[in-house]
């Protein structure tokens, strides 16, 4: 009972904080509606509003965030497996050479 409780509490939470966090993005680009023309590598792009480009660029440097951490781990679960078959490995040539006579 009380981990159905929490599981609703959490998704009631979740569900607030991104209503939240919407209406304070709307807020934001409400209330600044100044437009800025951008050069970027060559190419210009005029007229483009301010506010939706902070946050697209917030919700593309949090994309490539999670995307750097995800690699992070994945070559750690790379690393811990190599070294898994490694110490298996290992126990085997032990367990051999306690059970070999002399």
């Amino acid at each position: 009972m009380l981990k159905r409780f929490v599981s609703w509490f959490k998704w009631i939470g979740a569900v607030l904080v991104a209503l939240a966090l919407a209406l304070v993005m709307a807020d934001f680009i409400s209330s600044n509606t100044l437009l800025v023309d951008l050069s970027l590598v060559g190419f210009s792009f005029p007229g483009l509003s301010l506010p939706w480009l902070i946050i697209v660029s917030f919700v593309v440097g949090g994309i490539l965030g999670l995307l750097s951490a995800l690699m992070i781990i994945m070559l750690a679960k790379h690393k811990i497996r190599r070294l898994e078959k490694k110490l298996k490995s290992r126990d085997e040539e032990l367990q051999k050479i306690r059970t070999s006579t002399l």
